[in-house]
């Protein structure tokens, strides 16, 4: 994994930082391009560009598997959550509703 030229860092809140992390060490060994990283309508958005077409569904199913775990924890403290509209789009907790 390599990060492109203009990549500056994860673009979320906390509570998703665990789940990136994770989703980057699963990717580190893959043929995959880190373009960007963040929170677009209350959904995670990893874009990405593969080096290669062999190992396509591999990172595209590490990817989704994040995004799949972020609409379920808050983006707030990383707790359980669920999708909620409090002015934008987001996810979060009974605590942070």
């Amino acid at each position: 994994m390599k990060y492109d030229k203009h990549y500056r860092g994860p673009q979320v809140a906390a509570g998703w930082l665990p789940i990136v992390e994770e989703m980057l060490v699963a990717l580190k060994d893959l043929p995959v391009t880190i373009v960007q990283i963040k929170e677009k309508f209350g959904e995670l958005r990893v874009y990405a560009d593969s080096v290669t077409d062999e190992q396509v569904t591999e990172i595209a199913e590490t990817i989704e598997a994040a995004v799949y775990k972020a609409r379920h924890t808050c983006e707030i403290c990383g707790e359980p959550g669920k999708p909620v509209y409090i002015n934008v789009p987001g996810v979060r907790c009974e605590a942070h509703v």
